[in-house]
C-alpha cells in the first residue's frame, strides 16, 4: 500500500535525526527557531516536586532525565534547560558531575552543559536536584508561560509569548526544552493533604507522607514535548465520567463545580466530531483543569481560563469553542508536534480550523461557513492591521506581533478552509489526507513542508503553489471589479477582475460572487482566479435578473483576499461624451476622477430606499477634477450615485465597505 512505502520512507528519515552517524565538528545549543540535530535524545523524564511551600512558588526538585546517546562529538556533553532555579547537584550512578551554564539567562540560548560520568555507556540518567522560587516569563502584563500562583491554585503553562525561548517549562523542570525531541513523563508531587494535583497522562498513586502531606504520581507512556508538560495543585475537586470510551477528568475548585459540568457538557460530542474526522482520540485521557490564565493545549490536561467556564455558565452557552479548539491540539501538536516553532501555524492553524468544524458537527455546513467568514473578516479587518502582514510559517515575533500572533490563528484558519475546498474541487476529502498526515507522524515531528508531501503523494499532485502563497508567503489578493453597462447599474453580462496587489500573482485564489436578484432570491458561485485580469460571463442564460452583486460573503467559501474597487462604467448618451468618471474606494473615501469642461458639477448619493444622503456642488476648472467624499458616516451597503456634468448625468450604482 502507497501509505507504508511513504511511512517507511518518513521512519528512517526519523531514525537518521535521532540515530543517525553524522559527524558532528562541534556541539551547538539548540535554537527555539531552528531544528539542530543533537547528539543525543533525551527518552525520560522523571520528576519529583516537594510544593508545600506553594504560596510563594517554592520549589524542592529532582529530576532524572534519561538520555541515549549518540557519540559521535569526543567530548560531547549533554544540553539542558532550566530557568532561574538554583541547581543543587548532577549525578549520575553515583558520581558527582560538573555543570556549566552558558550564555545569558533569560536568553534564547541560554543552556547548562554537563558531561557523561563515561565514554561508554549508550544510556544515561543524570540525576538533576534543584531548588528555588519557580518564575514565569518577564512580559510586563503579559507574564503568561511558566509557573503562577493565583486563586488558590499553583500551576504551569508550557509557553510564553514575549518568552525567546518560547517554551518555559524550563521555569519548573531541567529538561531538554525543545519540541524536537519528545519524552514519556512521570511527575510526582508533593501538596498539601487538601489539595488534589492534575498532571499529563494517568494518575497511577496517590500515597501518604508522614508530614501529613499527600504525593499524587502521574505517568505518560506516551512521547510529549517539554511544553506540552504541566502541572497545577489546588483545592480541586474532581468531575469524572469513565463511562465515555475516553476518560475524562475536570480539575475544578468547588466554587466552579456546577458552571464546569455544563460548561463541560459537550467535550463527549466534540471528541466524537474529531475523532470522525481524523481518527482515534491518540491518549490515556482527555483531561481539563481550571485556572486563572489559558487556555494551553498541554498533553492530556488543557488549562482553561476559570473566567471562561463561569461566563458560558451564566450565559447557558454549552458551546465551549475554546474546549474544542483545545481539544483538536491533542491532535495537531501533540500526536504531531513541529520540530521547531518556526513551524506553529502547524498547531494554531489547524486548531482554530477544528473549530469551524466543530460547529460543523454541531450545527451544519451555514454554522460552518459562517465562522470562517467571521474569521477571514477578522483577519483582513482588524488583525493584519493590528499586527502587520506576514506569512505564516516562520513569522516575525517582535511587536506587535509575538510567538502566538493572531495571524496563524484566524488567517491560517481560513487558509485551510480554502485548502479543504481546493482539495475538494479535485474530488478529494481533507480529512481523509489530513488523517493519513497524521498516521505517518503519529507520536513524533513534522515540518510544514511534510503535509504537502503528503497530499501530494496521495494525489499525485503538485501542490507547491498553494504553499507558496499561502504559507510562506504574506499578503493576500486585491481586486477591482469593473462592469460595463447599458443600464444605470452595476449590472452587465460580463464582468472584469483584475489583480491589482503589489508584488507577486496569486493563482486558483476562489473568489465566490453572490448575485441578489431583482425577486429577492440570490445564488453564489465561484470563479478560479490566477491571471491578472479575468473576465467572466454574469448568468449568462438571464443577466438582466440581477440587481446587484456581492463579493466573498462566505456562502460557498471564505477566501482571504479583498475588494478594492468595484467599478461601473455606463455607456448613457455614448456618443456625446469619451470620458467617463472613474470612482472607487481608498479607505474612508470614495474618490471620484472625471473630466470637465468646467463649469458645475453636482453630485448626489442616495441610498437604496430612496433618501438623499449627500448633495453637493462645486465649480471646477477645465480639465481632469478629483472628488473626495468621506464615508465614515455611511453604512456599509448599496448606494447610487449620480453626477452631472453640463447637463450630463451619469449614474451608478456602488458598494460601500466601512
Amino acid at each position: 500500500m502507497k501509505i507504508k512505502k511513504l511511512q517507511i520512507g518518513i521512519l528512517l528519515f526519523a531514525i537518521s535525526l535521532i540515530f543517525g552517524v553524522t559527524v558532528f565538528s562541534e556541539q551547538q545549543p539548540p535554537d527555539p527557531l531552528e531544528y539542530r540535530e543533537m547528539p543525543f535524545v533525551v527518552l525520560h523524564y522523571d520528576v519529583y516536586l516537594d510544593l508545600n511551600r506553594y504560596t510563594s512558588r517554592q520549589v524542592e526538585g529532582v529530576c532524572t532525565i534519561t538520555v541515549a546517546r549518540n557519540r559521535t562529538i569526543e567530548g560531547d556533553k549533554f544540553i539542558f534547560h532550566l530557568e532561574r532555579l538554583n541547581i543543587n547537584s548532577i549525578t549520575s550512578n553515583g558520581i558527582d558531575l560538573d555543570f556549566e551554564a552558558n550564555g545569558q539567562a533569560g536568553s534564547r540560548l541560554f543552556h547548562y552543559t554537563v558531561g557523561y560520568p563515561d565514554e561508554v555507556s549508550d544510556t544515561v540518567d543524570f540525576v538533576i536536584e534543584y531548588s528555588g522560587v519557580m518564575t514565569a516569563e518577564n512580559a510586563g502584563t503579559m507574564s503568561w508561560g511558566g509557573v503562577h500562583y493565583e486563586e488558590a491554585v499553583l500551576y504551569a503553562l508550557g509557553v510564553g509569548f514575549r518568552a525567546p525561548y518560547v517554551s518555559t517549562t524550563r521555569h519548573w523542570m531541567p529538561c531538554f526544552d525543545h519540541p524536537q525531541n519528545k519524552a514519556t513523563y512521570r511527575g510526582t508531587f508533593k501538596v498539601p493533604d487538601n489539595f488534589k494535583v492534575a498532571s499529563n497522562g494517568y494518575l497511577a498513586e496517590v500515597r501518604d507522607t508522614d508530614e501529613g502531606a499527600k504525593e499524587f504520581v502521574w505517568e505518560h507512556n506516551y512521547p510529549a514535548a517539554t511544553y506540552l508538560l504541566t502541572f497545577a495543585a489546588g483545592p480541586y475537586v474532581l468531575i469524572e465520567n469513565n463511562d465515555y470510551k475516553v476518560p475524562i477528568q475536570i480539575f475544578s475548585l468547588p466554587i466552579d463545580s456546577t458552571d464546569s459540568e455544563f460548561a463541560y457538557s459537550e467535550v463527549t460530542a466534540m471528541n466524537d466530531c474529531y475523532e470522525s474526522l481524523f481518527g482515534d482520540y491518540p491518549f490515556e485521557k482527555i483531561g481539563y483543569t481550571n485556572v486563572r490564565k489559558g487556555a494551553m493545549e498541554h498533553q492530556t490536561m488543557v488549562s482553561m481560563p476559570r473566567s471562561i467556564i463561569v461566563r458560558l455558565s451564566v450565559n447557558k452557552d454549552s458551546n465551549n469553542e475554546i474546549a474544542a479548539h483545545e481539544l483538536s491540539h491533542m491532535w495537531f501538536g501533540n500526536l504531531v508536534t513541529p520540530l521547531d516553532f518556526r513551524h506553529a501555524w502547524m498547531n494554531e492553524s489547524f486548531a482554530t480550523y477544528c473549530e469551524s468544524l466543530w460547529l460543523r458537527c454541531r450545527n451544519g455546513q451555514q454554522a460552518y461557513l459562517l465562522n470562517q467568514k467571521g474569521k477571514a473578516d477578522e483577519y483582513l479587518k482588524l488583525i493584519s492591521k493590528e499586527e502587520g502582514v506576514f506569512p505564516l510559517y516562520d513569522f516575525p515575533r517582535d511587536l506587535p506581533s509575538s510567538n502566538y500572533p493572531m495571524t496563524i490563528y484566524e488567517k491560517g484558519a481560513v487558509i485551510l478552509g480554502m485548502l479543504d475546498w481546493q482539495l475538494e474541487q479535485e474530488g478529494l476529502k481533507f480529512e481523509e489526507l489530513i488523517t493519513q498526515y497524521l498516521q505517518i507522524f503519529a507520536y513524533g515531528n513534522a515540518q510544514t513542508n511534510d503535509v504537502f508531501r503528503v497530499i501530494e503523494y496521495e494525489t499525485d499532485m503538485n501542490w507547491d503553489w498553494f504553499a507558496d502563497q499561502w504559507i510562506y508567503r504574506g499578503g493576500w489578493p486585491i481586486f477591482d471589479i469593473i462592469t460595463f453597462s447599458d443600464m444605470p447599474t452595476i449590472v452587465s453580462d460580463e464582468i472584469e477582475i483584475r489583480q491589482v496587489q503589489e508584488g507577486e500573482l496569486f493563482i486558483n485564489v476562489p473568489l465566490e460572487i453572490t448575485y441578489y436578484l431583482n425577486d429577492g432570491s440570490k445564488l453564489s458561485e465561484v470563479v478560479n482566479i490566477s491571471d491578472p485580469v479575468t473576465k467572466h460571463r454574469i448568468l449568462p442564460e438571464n443577466p438582466s435578473l440581477v440587481d446587484s452583486i456581492k463579493i466573498n460573503e462566505g456562502n460557498i467559501v471564505a477566501g482571504i483576499y479583498e475588494l478594492r474597487d468595484f467599478k461601473s462604467y455606463v455607456s448613457v448618451n455614448e456618443g456625446n461624451h469619451v470620458n467617463i468618471p472613474e470612482i472607487y474606494q481608498e479607505g474612508n473615501y470614495l474618490c471620484i476622477n472625471y473630466q470637465s469642461a468646467g463649469g458645475e458639477v453636482r453630485i448626489i448619493i442616495i441610498d437604496v430606499l430612496g433618501n438623499t444622503i449627500l448633495s453637493r456642488s462645486n465649480y471646477n476648472k477645465s480639465g481632469m477634477n478629483s472628488e473626495r467624499i468621506i464615508l465614515e458616516n455611511l453604512n456599509s451597503g448599496i448606494y447610487f450615485l449620480n453626477i452631472t456634468i453640463k447637463n450630463e448625468t451619469y449614474t451608478h450604482k456602488i458598494s460601500i465597505v466601512n
